[in-house]
């Protein structure tokens, strides 16, 4: 819209070096309105966390030093849940079926989830982040991770079937959800993907800057 009185007053505050540049390159001066409308609220951002495991640890039947150990070489070494098996089964004398070392990993991680949250504290005021590919049960996903260069502290970590503003803003929130009371000088540094921009449009919407 031509008319807009924010256009209008941008265009004529242009000087004319710039009003030259915006002739030929209308792109690269931002003088138009931007206005976007979310389709979810503040209150809305849920960041996923582990299904109710189908397994009490306390009840499982090998100790609590043997599931240490399957945890150390699937999660530390990376090793599949078939090779920790044969593992457990070849070097240790223990034999625990594929199924049961994925079941006390889903159970590990379950209980970790809340652990961690609650002790994620003194964070330091200057964070970055950034998204990338993730395969989960053969499906590609996308992993938003934030975290704290200075502590060295991984705050959020959000699989989305979504590369979107949602799930930018959900990363967000759960490390925003983490402060007391919000810094003034909370600075998130990312890359130029615009769905930062638009997840610092919505948490401005919501008197969050």
């Amino acid at each position: 819209n031509d008319n807009c009185k924010y256009y209008q007053n941008k265009l004529n505050s242009l000087t004319k070096e710039e009003k030259e540049i915006y002739k030929s390159n209308p792109g690269k001066l931002k003088l138009r309105y931007i206005y976007r409308e979310f389709k979810f609220s503040l209150a809305s951002l849920n960041p996923n966390t582990p299904n109710r495991p189908k397994i009490d640890l306390a009840k499982a039947h090998n100790p609590l030093n043997v599931v240490g150990l399957i945890m150390t070489f699937y999660v530390n070494f990376g090793l599949s849940s078939r090779t920790v098996s044969r593992i457990m089964d070849e070097v240790f004398s223990i034999k625990v079926s594929h199924q049961t070392v994925l079941n006390y990993v889903q159970a590990t991680a379950y209980y970790l989830s809340s652990f961690t949250k609650d002790h994620i504290k003194d964070l330091s005021s200057k964070l970055c982040g950034d998204e990338t590919y993730i395969k989960v049960k053969g499906k590609w996903r996308y992993i938003f991770f934030i975290l704290d260069p200075v502590k060295k502290i991984l705050i959020s970590s959000l699989v989305s079937k979504k590369r979107d503003t949602l799930a930018a803003c959900t990363a967000i929130k759960q490390v925003i959800d983490c402060f007391k009371e919000i810094p003034e000088d909370l600075t998130f540094i990312f890359d130029g993907n615009p769905i930062y921009l638009l997840a610092k449009m919505f948490f401005a919407k919501n008197n969050i800057q």
